[in-house]
């Protein structure tokens, strides 16, 4: 059985670093991780380099050359927006408290000003990411007009997510190598179903939290069995998508193949989760399927 490393402030922490010299290795092996989880996991780190591998497969599924600076702006945005969203909520007289107290909240800089030099040299993207924008700004803000946050309604919440990731990581991409919007609208499908359901295995996590804040999601509404076959269902929705893209665009058999392994990972990880696994567990592994694509069509390239 292997012991968790008491809470920082605590008496048991306390002793437990009394105890530190009997057992050095031990005990800053356990600090050192529980600490490189905090920073990794907890300020969306791990969820800003997934997405940069998410949307790098934009440029694999198409067989174009990779736009790193493109795919470092979208983890850039996705890591301002996670960390800083709270700005929507904050009026404008206290921005400037807001960005005295956070250093990184200044990232929104490079964020804006990537929109713009996008915008520039490729006008055709100016839709998706205004969608995008407008999206984002309706899932977090409250106001006359818009009422509730989108992401108080149990079904715009996952949908929403999917859309901005599909627009950002897939749709602009592929503006950008000269598709039709037709044409991105298709390759994008399967990819914006699939980050819908991962932000609904997410849900089923949130339950506990979820409960205290009243918050209503789908594992909520339908219950925990019912939210798993749901997810199977877009699952199989997403490989339909991917296929009908295959045989209407000329796609590589090893893009087909690194999709199809990551929709069948996912699908059995929908049947081992629920409200006990720890917050790490949908953070790392769950997140972390987004980049799953990537790495199993560089593994392939790799094989002779």
């Amino acid at each position: 059985m292997v012991k968790e490393c008491p809470k920082e402030g605590t008496l048991f922490y306390s002793n437990y670093r009394q105890r530190a010299s009997e057992q050095k290795p031990r005990f800053f092996s356990c600090l050192f991780m529980a600490r490189f989880l905090q920073l990794y996991l907890g300020s969306w780190l791990h969820l800003s380099i997934v997405v940069a591998l998410f949307t790098s497969f934009s440029w694999m599924y198409t067989g174009g050359v990779i736009d790193l600076a493109y795919a470092l702006w979208v983890a850039t945005a996705t890591y301002w927006l996670y960390n800083h969203h709270g700005i929507f909520s904050v009026r404008p007289s206290q921005w400037s408290v807001f960005f005295s107290k956070r250093w990184s909240s200044w990232l929104i800089l490079p964020v804006v000003g990537g929109a713009v030099w996008q915008i520039y040299h490729h006008p055709t993207v100016t839709a998706p990411i205004l969608l995008a924008v407008i999206l984002c700004l309706g899932y977090f803000m409250r106001g006359k007009m818009l009422g509730l946050p989108w992401r108080k309604h149990f079904i715009l919440k996952p949908l929403l997510i999917g859309l901005v990731f599909g627009l950002l990581c897939v749709v602009v991409p592929c503006l950008t190598q000269g598709y039709m919007l037709s044409q991105c609208l298709i390759i994008s499908a399967g990819r914006i179903v699939f980050v819908v359901t991962l932000a609904i295995i997410c849900d089923i996590g949130d339950i506990p939290e979820d409960g205290k804040s009243q918050l209503v999601t789908l594992p909520q509404k339908a219950g925990i069995n019912e939210t798993r076959f749901i997810c199977v269902g877009l699952l199989i929705v997403a490989c339909a998508c991917e296929l009908y893209s295959s045989h209407t665009l000329p796609i590589t058999g090893d893009v087909q193949l690194s999709l199809g392994l990551t929709y069948l990972v996912t699908g059995i990880l929908v049947f081992f989760t629920g409200p006990a696994n720890s917050v790490n567990y949908f953070l790392f592994i769950i997140d972390g399927l987004m980049g799953l694509p990537a790495i199993v069509f560089w593994m392939l390239k790799m094989c002779p």
